[in-house]
């Protein structure tokens, strides 16, 4: 079973590959040629990702957020400008 780092790997290079393959040969992209369903990357409100996330909707790929709270770092929790949204 490969690790998870592995799979992150290959994912991108995936992303890129088809990209290229786009780009150089015209070959137009359809979802019935294997592209994931579902592709599991980091986001959250330091790491938005906002390229990525153009990328997912334009090939019907649905991203799924790891660490949305970005594992409790930088003060997500307590963060003034975060509370001050929520609650007014």
């Amino acid at each position: 079973m490969p690790n998870a780092r592995y799979l992150r790997y290959l994912t991108y290079n995936l992303k890129t590959f088809l990209l290229d393959l786009e780009c150089t040969q015209g070959v137009k992209l359809k979802n019935d040629v294997g592209l994931p369903q579902i592709n599991q990357i980091e986001i959250n409100p330091w790491h938005q990702r906002a390229e990525d996330l153009e990328w997912h909707h334009k090939y019907n790929v649905q991203p799924e957020a790891w660490a949305p709270f970005a594992e409790g770092r930088n003060n997500l929790f307590t963060d003034p400008i975060l509370l001050h949204t929520k609650y007014n």
